[in-house]
């Protein structure tokens, strides 16, 4: 199937200059006002180009570019066309891609001052690399693309699933039913229409009594003016296709008599009616891949107003459509829209003041660049272990915790010192990780995507992964005075070392003995510090639990600790309360650079 692969859009409402790239299904994803509407209106306005105002342009004295690569536009798909709209598409066709560029120069002017531009195949250095405006393009593109189906978020629903119009979703569903209606009934309809025609068209066998006075009458006051003239009132009789046209929805309930219209339903309701409507389009489509078009699907929060089992199956809809002709771009925000298998070419959304709309890397090409850069070449499997929690596309700030006390207390402690307020308010993500190393590959994942990312994790981190990605040396000063501690303790038969370090059964003693002891105290300050500067909170008295002063790693052990502070404070029930109230701050804090 062809479809739209990527966008690049130029001096368009928030998007300065951005591309974006595209799969026959695709999710945006970015908070309030990121810009999610604008590049679904810019991909609509590609392909159907209409007049842009003011209001349109982020800088009105420079022109408006939405460049797009169509894919897939293969030596059949143009078989398929008629001969004319083949030839217009045939010569800019490379490898089954072509590029179009639509621009509009400035605010308003007539529809036909807006400029069509195809990327030539072969051009000498100093040539236009765009041809403009070759006959017969735009209908050629209109061939393979009908008008998108737009559905915004807070637009019209009655008109989408009341009105016949090929841009609305019950306008495709009724030129779906169109053929099968007219192969079945057809005769007998034309033959109605046929007896119809007789009576009420000028020419009819049976034309009806009162019109043939209308006629008589009114002829002879024509004829009073011009003679040898006369009228007659004509009705055209609609064909099948008229008829069809004036569809709409009723909606019926158990317990009403007659069917209502969609206007006196809640917005809830027309919300779920319409993703029904989508639905059963998808399901009217399966088996239908002889069509020369694709259709784009642009919605706005499909999720809106709906139950969370209709957005699964409304996910699911349109996840077939995007396999049956249509291709579906839409902007969320509900991580039900976007599962792991999608997420992976999911675009995120952010805007700011200097750079506009702009987009973070993708997953899938974050993952590539670490394959193709020779790192991790088993990274795929961890990546689609850390999507399934789909909460990192919807933050600004990722929090890796390595802990299970730190996934279960963290968020209520900060909730708790920051007066209700939770980490998600301040749009962080916290995830959960297997372990270190774990830890270090998604680390080295969400940095290559851009995402800002802050971990909090045990001291053997700095003592292991630390160490292995270079950020700190096993031979520093700070290093061999902890090592040098750890031999005396293994004398004193304290604990036991395992290349070194306390073994699996003395992590949390060994660690927390080089706090107790001033020297290396000041050792475990300075490696802390350093790879805070990295973005890595490690604990210096070794775990979280010796900070807050809990033996257990349980359910019962955290939901004391909970209570007590709920009930006492932080200061009362926290034995180390300065250094963790120090760490909730800090995950707020801007992110680090490097």
């Amino acid at each position: 199937m062809h479809y739209l692969k990527s966008l690049t859009v130029n001096n368009y409402r928030s998007i300065k200059e951005e591309s974006f790239p595209f799969e026959p299904f695709t999710g945006m994803i970015g908070y309030n006002n990121s810009g999610k509407t604008s590049v679904l209106s810019a991909c609509k306005w590609l392909l159907k180009r209409s007049t842009l105002a003011t209001t349109d342009f982020n800088d009105v004295d420079k022109p408006v570019e939405v460049t797009g690569k169509i894919v897939g536009v293969s030596a059949e798909l143009l078989e398929k066309l008629e001969s004319k709209h083949a030839k217009s598409l045939a010569p800019y066709v490379v490898a089954d891609e072509i590029t179009i560029r639509r621009v509009q120069l400035s605010p308003g002017g007539r529809i036909g001052d807006i400029k069509l531009y195809v990327r030539k195949p072969e051009v000498s250095e100093d040539e236009d690399p765009w041809a403009s405006n070759p006959a017969g393009l735009d209908v050629a593109i209109d061939k393979i693309f009908p008008d998108p189906i737009e559905l915004g978020a807070l637009e019209n629903i009655q008109e989408d699933v009341a009105k016949n119009k090929s841009t609305t979703t019950i306008g495709r569903l009724i030129a779906e039913l169109m053929a099968p209606i007219r192969e079945r009934h057809g005769a007998d309809a034309q033959k109605a229409l046929a007896e119809l025609t007789s009576v009420i068209d000028a020419d009819g066998d049976n034309r009806a009594e009162e019109l043939k006075d209308f006629d008589r009458e009114t002829s002879q006051k024509v004829n009073e003016l011009f003679p040898d003239v006369s009228i007659k009132l004509h009705v055209p009789t609609p064909d099948l296709t008229d008829i069809f046209k004036s569809g709409t929805i009723k909606v019926y309930e158990d317990g009403h008599d007659g069917g209502r219209d969609i206007t006196t339903l809640g917005s809830g309701s027309q919300r779920a009616i319409q993703m029904a409507l989508i639905r059963q389009l998808a399901e009217n489509k399966r088996g239908q891949s002889d069509s020369p078009t694709c259709t784009l699907l642009l919605i706005d929060e499909p999720e809106l107003y709906l139950h969370p089992h209709a957005i699964e199956q409304t996910r699911i809809a349109l996840k077939q459509l995007s396999a049956l002709g249509y291709q579906v771009i839409f902007a969320t925000h509900s991580a039900q829209m976007i599962k792991m298998e999608d997420a992976m070419n999911a675009l995120l959304l952010r805007k700011n003041r200097a750079r506009g709309t702009f987009r973070r890397k993708t997953i899938a090409t974050a993952v590539q660049e670490l394959v193709d850069g020779g790192k991790h070449t088993h990274m795929l499997k961890t990546m689609f272990e850390l999507t399934h929690s789909s909460r990192i596309l919807f933050a600004d700030t990722v929090i890796l915790v390595e802990g299970k006390t730190e996934k279960r207390v963290i968020p209520k402690l900060f909730e708790h010192l920051n007066e209700g307020l939770t980490l998600g308010c301040h749009r962080c993500a916290l995830v959960p990780q297997g372990g270190a190393s774990n830890t270090a590959k998604s680390k080295a994942i969400l940095e290559a995507l851009d995402l800002p990312v802050k971990v909090v994790t045990d001291m053997d981190y700095a003592f292991g992964q630390a160490i292995k990605k270079g950020w700190l040396q096993e031979d520093s000063e700070d290093m061999i005075l902890c090592f040098d501690h750890f031999e005396e303790l293994q004398r004193m038969g304290t604990i036991r070392l395992d290349n070194r370090r306390p073994d699996k059964h003395h992590t949390k003693i060994g660690y927390n003995a080089l706090y107790e002891n001033e020297e290396t105290k000041v050792a475990v300050t300075n490696i802390h510090n350093s790879l805070l500067e990295r973005g890595i909170w490690v604990w210096r008295r070794g775990v979280i639990e010796s900070h807050l002063g809990i033996e257990g790693k349980d359910e019962e052990a955290w939901h004391e600790l909970l209570i007590n502070v709920k009930n006492q404070g932080i200061t009362e029930a926290i034995s180390d309360d300065d250094e963790v109230s120090r760490m909730l701050n800090w995950l707020i804090q801007s992110p680090v650079t490097y």
